[in-house]
């Protein structure tokens, strides 16, 4: 009996190869939020005065995530090849873990229009963050627990749908997910039970109560909500309003509401057409319409107008939305099945030999690919620019042990010192995941870039850095040690390192 042609043997190839075509990497924001502490758990000692990395302790909210990187580091890889290989690992599988998960749902008919869906935005990452809201995203190619997060979920709620002894596997699968990223786990857990809701509502609702569970676990073992409310509101949503506040959001140059009414506007179509075709998927676009546009209204009701509840703030359920795209698809592929009756599609003809080995065939190509850019992926020292690399190799060459840099707001540098260097910046670039070092961390950005705002304060924060002398350089607490500007203005004294730096060191006059 020839087999067919499986289309999810195809997903791998197409993500793998976008991603190593298109030179991405991990040597940027946000692959490298949790990069210092990572790069002290494989060089203790390494980064020194860094508030960022010493708060990167057991416990914390992606002590977890980390756990990723074990077998690496076991095998001796450096901390960056750890880092991209891990990726490379999941950018193979977030499209097939998304196809799998979802392809439960549908009928053969529908398997097609499913790959295209997932195909699209794997050949185009950034597409997909066009469909996002608060550049919350559920599918990306960076190094971040989300995707993971969501792969180990779907590929459980795949399994769940096989036989018994595969569905204890599956359960593994979701607690894994849980503790990788607690709250994507549990938005994604509620996308999917509404979709269970119809094939097998017993099954949907274990799903959520083993993510619900394992939060529980995971909040009562980290750190990660040891914040009052007036913590959470200054410390996240004050400093990521991009995020957190609806009328402050910045996704498509301001008009972010584009994607929300699209979607909007796709699932009321298909519940319509359902209501009147009596097809049985109009209860499941109802819970979609609340479900979706919950998010937003709740988001904008208890965390922009009336932040009064801390667990609200924390779970942000706009992060509900970045499902957007494929509510969206999952609606339009189960309506699209309708008309396309019990059509199935064979990507190759029934051909002997090929036809036969296309599968394996698939899977070695992805074996091969994967290999390929494990050992041939770009090193942090050509993904740097020649200006930053002079700032790099002057701080490694003429700083102590110990020095502390202030870095201006708007560049890499806050992340590229200390894995580069060793040395410690005063604000490194985001928030500690320790709740400990939040407020020290916070009373350091104020410091040195004002009391603004990432979504429009950039511009606003280069301006105050600007405006820092030598007074003020020298009352900080804590104190830093130098400080790299872009002008020769701010003292005689500053040292040029290229025509675009200058680095001053404090107390030097």
């Amino acid at each position: 009996m020839r087999s067919r042609l499986q289309l999810v043997y195809l997903l791998p190839i197409i993500s793998m190869l976008t991603y190593g075509l298109n030179s991405m990497h991990v040597w940027s924001w946000p692959s490298l939020d949790m990069a210092s502490g990572i790069m002290n758990w494989y060089n203790p000692n390494y980064i020194i005065n860094d508030l960022y990395t010493d708060c990167f302790t057991d416990m914390n909210a992606r002590y977890f995530f980390m756990q990723v990187l074990t077998p690496f580091k076991l095998m001796g890889m450096n901390w960056y090849d750890s880092i991209y290989i891990a990726n490379l690992l999941n950018v193979a599988l977030l499209p097939v873990a998304f196809f799998l998960g979802l392809k439960c749902f549908v009928k053969k008919s529908g398997e097609k229009l499913l790959f295209i869906a997932i195909a699209i935005i794997s050949l185009k990452p950034k597409l997909f963050i066009l469909t996002t809201i608060g550049w919350w995203s559920s599918f990306s190619y960076d190094f971040h627990p989300s995707v993971f997060s969501v792969s180990c979920l779907f590929i459980g709620s795949y399994l769940f749908s096989k036989k018994r002894s595969l569905k204890i596997l599956g359960f593994i699968f979701v607690s894994i997910s849980t503790f990788i990223h607690p709250l994507f786990s549990f938005y994604g857990a509620c996308f999917l039970f509404i979709l269970w809701t119809k094939k097998d509502y017993q099954t949907g609702i274990f799903i959520i109560l083993t993510v619900i569970l394992n939060c529980l676990i995971f909040i009562s073992i980290t750190n990660a909500v040891d914040l009052s409310l007036r913590e959470y509101y200054n410390y996240f949503v004050w400093h990521f309003p991009e995020h957190y506040i609806p009328s402050r959001f910045v996704g498509w140059n301001g008009y972010w509401y584009i994607p929300f009414i699209i979607n909007i506007f796709i699932i009321i179509a298909c519940t319509v057409d359902s209501l009147f075709r009596k097809d049985g998927y109009e209860k499941i676009g109802v819970m979609f319409l609340f479900s979706y546009a919950g998010s937003l209204l709740f988001q904008y009701l208890f965390v922009e107008l009336y932040p009064t509840i801390k667990l609200i703030l924390a779970a942000a359920p706009i992060r509900y939305t970045s499902f957007g795209y494929f509510i969206s698809a999952i609606l339009l592929i189960l309506k699209s099945q309708r008309w396309m009756g019990n059509y199935t599609y064979n990507f190759l003809p029934n051909r002997n030999l090929i036809h036969n080995i296309s599968n394996k065939f698939l899977i070695v190509v992805s074996v091969l690919i994967f290999i390929f850019y494990s050992v041939n992926h770009p090193r942090p020292i050509d993904l740097i620019s020649n200006d930053e690399l002079d700032v790099v190799n002057w701080i490694k060459n003429n700083t102590e042990e110990g020095s502390i840099i202030i870095s201006p707001p708007n560049k890499f540098l806050k992340t590229t010192i200390p894995l580069l260097t060793g040395r410690g910046t005063y604000y490194g670039n985001g928030v500690p995941f320790d709740s400990t070092c939040i407020e020290d961390n916070y009373t350091r950005y104020v410091n040195v870039y004002g009391k603004t705002t990432s979504s429009n304060g950039r511009m606003k924060a280069q301006e105050f850095y600007d405006k820092l002398d030598k007074g003020s350089l020298n009352m900080l607490k804590p104190k830093a040690d130098y400080i790299i500007t872009e002008n020769s203005n701010f003292s005689d004294k500053s040292i040029k390192v290229n025509d675009k730096f200058y680095i001053y060191k404090i107390n030097n006059d």
